[in-house]
């Protein structure tokens, strides 16, 4: 439960199934035939690159007890919450997680198709009280569809009884589903399910699939990248080092590796690297490129603080971890808002990530009194939260690798709900007036999450005592979090190394050459040697009277007992 992973592999039909279907019953399509002369985006993955080896359950049993979390995973990424507030899923082996929300992902991109063929072949009409069920039956029929119906059914014992009734209800109505799904592939010359979406949403889904897999190095655990990371990539796992992150799109077993703690993988390496020795021994950590700028933003800021810097985190996530493991003993992480499943998994994670500069509180951030001395006085307090309309590329990496899982929150339903909890936990935070340092952090793209969000809260306030650091262009470079910095004004901020040299100079501690009038005294010219004789280092001066002088008047005093 402590490794974050994704994974890549997409499912597909059999492609030779549409040179062997002899439909040619009329129908009306819901969208027009792709055109297929248009060229394809380079960005797009060929046909071979998609039919990878799929990940599933030991056997159709494992399968139908597993539909009901699948349901509420798919439920999750649904709604936009991008966090599964299910305890279930904390304590999953790696390789069930990965199905799930592998299916899950595959299940939300396919939505449109799923409806689609359940509406023409009449399904509801015939199973109208399964409509109130309709997250579980979306993802039954696209796992059913997507295996051509070789999923048996296991005993009546083995199952709960909703998931059987809607397993029962789409094999009875297979015949139908079947001919709608080929009608369709027959119209638009699809040759796979994902080729029956459009082409923007099917863009949009390959892209994803394809992103670059990412994992951090741990410094608290790695002295050099180069001999104890990069060196074992390349003889344990045999993957070679690209020069260029765009050559990963077209690579397959490789890596690229342009940042000072940051490896970027191609597509292929997703749940491979989930079993490397590396990973399971807590050098590399799986976390998304967004979340890893968004800390190394946020440690300039600690850099300026003085030390020991002390961090508040409103809700917990992977940057926790990070920011603790880059402090190392400069600092402390405080985490609230944790549950006891969530405390324990942070625990086994900062034991395996050799971080122990972290603190695991299970009251909310809310239940925090700005009359603390302790939190009062933090160098910063760091604000996560989810989103109404998220803009990360790939879910799955999201909710696997940066922590998202971890959160055992309410659901959310409605923008309504978001902008109030993060109203409310934003206001408490202004209330802690020596802190010096604000930062709020979503993963929006919808502007009342963000820079609308601040603005009403600053004017809210009716505060001089905050200055707004909105994102800069560069501060935004390969994110899809939003960041915003709030500075506390009213705190006195650290002077730069040559105003401290000023200042010292002007009451006489420095003189103008930057030395102490102590040290001036101790610090004396030294004689320089020039010359030696008999061996003796000495001045010029000195060896030239012993040069010019005479034998004669050289007196010897005699030598008395």
């Amino acid at each position: 439960a402590t490794h974050r992973m994704a994974v890549s592999s997409i499912l597909q039909l059999d492609p030779s199934f549409h040179k062997h279907n002899h439909f040619s019953t009329p129908t009306i399509s819901l969208r027009p035939a792709i055109p297929r002369d248009e060229p394809i985006p380079v960005h797009v993955a060929s046909p071979e690159r998609e039919q990878t080896s799929p990940i599933v359950p030991e056997n159709d049993a494992r399968r139908f007890e597993l539909y009901e979390l699948l349901e509420q995973v798919y439920s999750t990424l649904w709604s936009g919450r991008n966090r599964v507030s299910n305890n279930t899923f904390l304590h999953l082996d790696l390789r069930t997680k990965r199905w799930l929300c592998q299916t899950a992902f595959e299940v939300l991109n396919h939505r449109s198709v799923v409806e689609e063929v359940l509406n023409e072949s009449g399904f509801y009409a015939k199973n109208f009280d399964l409509h109130s069920h309709e997250a579980l039956v979306h993802v039954i029929a696209y796992d059913f569809l997507k295996s051509k119906f070789a999923i048996r059914l296991p005993p009546p014992d083995k199952s709960p009884p909703l998931v059987l009734r809607c397993a029962d209800a789409l094999r009875k109505h297979s015949i139908k589903l079947n001919a709608t799904v080929a009608r369709m592939r027959v119209k638009t010359d699809a040759k796979t399910l994902t080729e029956l979406l459009p082409r923007d949403a099917r863009e949009k889904y390959l892209r994803a699939l394809h992103h670059p897999h990412y994992a951090r190095v741990n410094m608290a655990k790695v002295e050099n990248v180069s001999s104890e990371v990069i060196a074992r990539l390349t003889a344990d796992n045999k993957l070679s080092q690209v020069h260029s992150i765009d050559q990963l799109a077209s690579s397959t077993g490789a890596f690229f590796h342009g940042w000072k703690d940051l490896v970027a993988f191609s597509p292929d390496c997703r749940g491979k690297m989930d079993d490397h020795p590396l990973v399971h021994g807590g050098q590399l950590i799986l976390q998304d490129r967004s979340s890893y700028h968004v800390v190394e933003r946020l440690m300039r800021l600690l850099d300026t603080c003085p030390a020991p810097a002390h961090v508040i985190l409103t809700s917990p996530g992977i940057e926790a971890l990070h920011i603790a493991s880059s402090l190392k003993e400069r600092g402390v992480v405080s985490i609230y808002g944790l549950s006891s499943v969530t405390a324990d998994v942070f625990q086994q994670s900062a034991t395996l990530f050799g971080v122990n500069n972290i603190q695991l509180h299970q009251t909310p951030f809310s239940a925090l009194l700005p009359t603390d001395s302790t939190a009062n006085t933090a160098s910063l307090i760091l604000c996560l939260f989810p989103s109404t309309r998220p803009t990360v590329t790939n879910p799955v990496d999201f909710v696997l690798q940066d922590g998202g899982h971890l959160i055992s929150s309410p659901a959310h339903k409605g923008a309504g709900s978001f902008i109030e909890e993060h109203t409310g936990i934003l206001d408490h935070a202004l209330e802690f007036v020596g802190v010096r340092y604000l930062a709020y952090v979503t993963c929006s793209v919808n502007s009342s999450d963000n820079e609308g969000f601040i603005s009403r809260v600053m004017k809210k306030h009716e505060t001089s005592q905050y200055r707004h650091f909105p994102p800069t262009a560069q501060d935004q470079e390969g994110l899809e979090h939003y960041l915003a910095i709030l500075e506390n004004m009213s705190v006195d901020p650290l002077p730069t190394p040559s105003e401290v040299i000023a200042r010292a100079i002007a009451e006489g501690i420095l003189s103008t050459d930057g030395l102490s009038h102590v040290e001036k005294k101790k610090k004396k010219k030294s004689k320089k040697v020039f010359s030696s004789s008999d061996g003796i280092p000495m001045t010029i001066a000195a060896h030239k009277k012993i040069v010019h002088r005479k034998p004669s008047e050289v007196h010897v005093r005699p030598f008395r007992h």
